[in-house]
């Protein structure tokens, strides 16, 4: 073992006897490698913080317990490191260029795999890491990303055997607790099951169980269950984001004033282009659209392709205005904004919609159609769409009458192939509604009570839509 009684001899030099021997050195000197490993894994966070003697206790460590990959990405940093004697530099080249040709065929598909996984491509990605599993079985981190790619795939059996690969070396592993319960709610869209699958986690890591529970329950729409979560976490343990996902949860939640109070203190310190753009449609939804024009500018000024911005921007614009709604000279400002997210973005439907509503404002009629045309042929079944439409074509009763067929035809089609799906009950209650309002003949059609049918439909199917309890109302 002389490569033991080298690095021992190398610390007695490198630590004095005023330092503190810190947990991995006294691991290492015990030859508890497995231990060293199970720690490096549950707390990757802490990783960075390490002393470059640390790192090297940790890449041997590994490396004798027979890893390649990890001992590769660890000891290849310490080579140049100046702050360690030349002696431990020299050491640790010699490992790497022991295990690098292996090592680099490794990692070379690891980080095709990852590249793969980013762009959603989950069955090459898996055949990458399936092939440094080959180099390097006890890769823990490859076999993470695999875990991840089942859990995508909804396949429990694979899920199960990357989760006991794991469990091998780390009977608790964070990771495999939060992929399980992700797993679970994929399946079941149930908060309680997947939250039943974190029990384990509660007392081992708190603020995690409570971020992922919050998670949960922000997926299902429940913003002061998930809010309840967050404020469970105790103040030490609060992440430095912890503003910022509060701020989105009361943002998502509709309480842009409360949500301000948590968005703007984190803005002012990291000034970050997603909180700028939650702030922005804050202050619109509050009305402040001064400050909502000048946070979108801000987002402009950084990414001049953010798409986003020029629309909020754009309704901004149309709704600072006084006087008179119709020939109002900020519209034609407001129209340069729309055409402009267009541009970049000529996918989204709602741009098409804003710029038909400040067009028709001009009495520009041909041209607001044509950009409710493009819309529609994006989606046949967006009710934004149909709604300016109407508004559009109000005096124009022929097209009116051909156009309003077009959506009842369309959601009846849909509803068909589709009787689950509540937008398209909606859909249809919209369209008798506005049958029955007249709007689509010379004399009103008594279809009030298909549309309150469909609309009860609606909202049987999606109860928490409260878009579907405020048309009933009006009904």
């Amino acid at each position: 073992m002389k490569w033991y009684i080298f690095v021992l001899f190398f610390s007695s030099q490198i630590l004095n006897a005023q330092s503190h021997i810190s947990k991995l050195e006294e691991l290492f000197k015990a030859k508890n490698y497995k231990e060293i490993r199970k720690s490096y894994y549950s707390k990757t966070e802490a990783y960075s913080s390490l002393s470059s003697i640390d790192k090297f206790y940790l890449g041997y460590s590994l490396f004798l317990e027979g890893e390649i990959l990890n001992p590769v990405i660890i000891l290849s940093q310490l080579g140049d490191d100046k702050s360690l004697k030349p002696s431990f530099r020299k050491r640790a080249k010699k490992t790497c260029d022991k295990i690098n040709r292996q090592g680099i065929i490794g990692l070379r598909s690891y980080q095709n795999g990852n590249i793969k996984l980013k762009n959603g491509q989950y069955k090459s990605a898996k055949k990458d890491f399936e092939d440094v599993s080959r180099v390097d079985s006890m890769f823990l981190f490859n076999y993470y990303k695999l875990l991840y790619i089942a859990r995508k795939q909804k396949n429990l059996q694979e899920f199960n055997s990357y989760a006991s690969k794991i469990k091998k070396c780390l009977p608790i592993s964070e990771e495999v607790l939060v992929q399980a319960s992700k797993l679970q709610f994929d399946i079941t869209q149930s908060c309680k099951d997947a939250i039943f699958e974190l029990k384990e986690l509660k007392d081992v890591n708190p603020p995690l169980y409570y971020r992922t529970s919050a998670m949960f329950y922000e997926k299902k729409d429940s913003f002061n269950q998930a809010l309840r979560c967050l404020h469970l976490i105790d103040v030490k343990n609060r992440r430095d984001d912890f503003k910022k996902r509060v701020g989105e949860l009361y943002h998502n939640a509709g309480k842009y004033k409360i949500s301000n109070d948590y968005l703007i203190p984190f803005f002012k310190e990291n000034k970050e282009k997603h909180v700028a753009k939650l702030l922005a449609m804050n202050f619109y939804n509050l009305g402040n659209y001064q400050s909502a024009i000048k946070l979108c500018d801000f987002l402009i000024k950084n990414d001049n392709k953010h798409h986003y911005a020029y629309y909020l921007k754009g309704l901004s614009v149309k709704s600072n205005m006084t006087g008179i709604l119709y020939r109002n000279p900020e519209n034609l400002i407001a129209e340069k904004w729309f055409k402009k997210a267009i541009a970049i973005d000529s996918t989204v439907q709602r741009y098409y919609n804003s710029l038909a509503t400040v067009i028709h404002n001009f009495q520009r009629e041909d041209e607001a159609l044509e950009m409710i045309e493009k819309s529609l042929q994006l989606d046949s079944l967006n009710i934004e769409t149909w709604d300016v439409a109407m508004v559009v074509l109000m005096d124009q009763s022929k097209k009116e009458r051909a156009l309003g067929k077009r959506m009842i035809n369309a959601y009846e089609k849909a509803f068909k192939q589709d009787s689950s799906n509540a937008n398209y009950s909606f859909g249809l209650a919209k369209g008798y509604q506005l049958a029955s309002e007249g709007l689509f003949s010379k004399y009103s059609i008594p279809y009030d009570n298909k549309s309150i049918y469909y609309l009860k439909k609606a909202i049987k199917l999606y109860p928490h839509n409260f878009d579907f309890y405020k048309e009933l109302n009006l009904m």
